[in-house]
């Protein structure tokens, strides 16, 4: 099955994943060269949890 059609299969949960995954990036890179480590760990777990609802619409869809 191609990406696109696992990714229609749903849609709005795939995109809400991969925008905490583009805030989550750019927060850790800052943080990073900030010395900011608190926030380095926000950044962390928004990836985190950005890759989690990514992973799993991906394997609902693929289920299908």
């Amino acid at each position: 099955m191609k990406l696109t059609a696992l990714i229609r299969a749903s849609k709005r949960q795939f995109l809400f994943g991969a925008v905490m995954w583009g805030i989550g990036a750019p927060l850790m890179f800052y943080a990073l060269f900030q010395g900011m480590p608190t926030l380095y760990f926000i950044g962390l777990m928004t990836m985190a949890v950005g890759t989690g609802i990514v992973a799993r619409c991906l394997r609902q869809a693929a289920g299908k």
